[in-house]
């Protein structure tokens, strides 16, 4: 028998140096936003919401040196009995500066 295994995906841009609003792209099954954003509250739902699950969590960061310290800093936050719980969280980060 197979099991039901399915992915859930959520693609969220955060655009928080922008001269013009406007001019953002529409990008298909995904969420624009030009406000920088709580990286902790991001994961919330991830985490104890609506969409937790066991099959683990993958975080992916990218941007200026605060930001990604700022995630590495929400994923610690977790602790390591509720990664546990979640099925692993990976993380991966990348900085850039402009």
């Amino acid at each position: 028998m197979l099991e039901d295994q399915s992915l859930s995906l959520h693609i969220m841009f955060f655009v928080t140096c922008f001269c013009d609003p406007e001019a953002a792209l529409v990008i298909p099954n995904s969420k624009v936003t030009t406000v920088r954003p709580s990286i902790h509250d991001l994961l919330v739902p991830f985490i104890d919401g609506e969409h937790a699950s066991t099959g683990g969590l993958a975080v992916a960061s990218s941007g200026p040196e605060s930001l990604v310290d700022e995630t590495r800093n929400a994923i610690a936050r977790i602790g390591p009995r509720k990664i546990a719980a979640l099925g692993g969280v990976a993380l991966h980060t990348e900085v850039f500066c402009l």
